[in-house]
């Protein structure tokens, strides 16, 4: 605690630094504390946000627009063009359980009646376990091809002439739509495929190889083939968003 002088009357005043105003005892008269120190404002907290839940959706592979699944639909459909996706966010419910009947509760025989106990009966022999039921075999889907005549001629003479165009540097971009035409119209058991393999990604490798054989006098060539087609299957999966019709 600190002390300070009235300079109206001499009398020394104690003074703390949480009085904002000091009396004289003495002489009544009023001054401002020298050592007071105002009050810290204290931040009020800030509110905290509630995260928005994101709702999961899945792209239309055929009109682009995005469709909103939930977990409870096991099969969806697009809104734009009407076709039919299998949910992979889809959780089959839980069977419930029935419970077991209770027995009813058995009432005591009377007191007047004594019951003579009965002989115990002899133990049945056990049943013999039945055996298991062989598991069915998983059902096969159909493998079929989808392609016609006039769509694979227009689609082999759009590719001739790119690659007359542009004197053979488009090459890889065809390699990739004869191969992606061939993956649309093929279904194998029931499974379509999917070919996500770019022109651009092939033409790098396309240079390599060309160079190669042009050093090699051609040997090189050989093994073009195979790696032409170790790049695009590598590039082919199952598209397991078709559901077969």
């Amino acid at each position: 605690m600190a002390t300070m002088r009235c300079p109206n009357c001499k009398t020394h005043i104690e003074v703390t630094p949480d009085i904002k105003t000091v009396v004289c005892p003495g002489c009544g008269k009023k001054y401002r504390n020298p050592k007071y120190v105002e009050p810290t404002p204290q931040a009020e907290p800030t509110p905290v946000q509630e995260p928005t839940p994101q709702v999961p959706t899945l792209p239309c592979n055929n009109c682009g627009k995005a469709i909103v699944v939930t977990p409870d639909l096991e099969i969806v459909t697009c809104s734009g063009c009407g076709k039919k996706y299998k949910n992979p966010y889809y959780v089959a419910p839980a069977q419930e359980v029935t419970p077991a009947p209770v027995a009813a509760d058995v009432q005591p025989a009377p007191a007047a009646v004594k019951a003579q106990p009965a002989p115990a009966p002899a133990p049945a022999p056990a049943p013999a376990p039945a055996p298991a039921p062989a598991p069915a075999p998983a059902p096969v889907g159909e493998s079929k091809f989808t392609g016609t005549m006039l769509s694979w001629l227009g689609h082999n003479i759009v590719n001739f002439l790119l690659t007359l165009i542009t004197l053979g540097l488009a090459y890889p971009w065809v390699v990739c739509r004869k191969y992606r035409w061939k993956i649309d119209h093929q279904i194998i058991d029931g499974h379509k495929l999917k070919f996500d393999g770019k022109g651009g990604s092939l033409f790098g490798h396309w240079l390599g190889w060309v160079l190669l054989t042009i050093i090699t006098i051609g040997i090189y060539g050989l093994w073009v083939p195979c790696k032409v087609q170790k790049w695009i299957t590598e590039r082919t999966h199952i598209d397991n968003t078709y559901v077969a019709q």
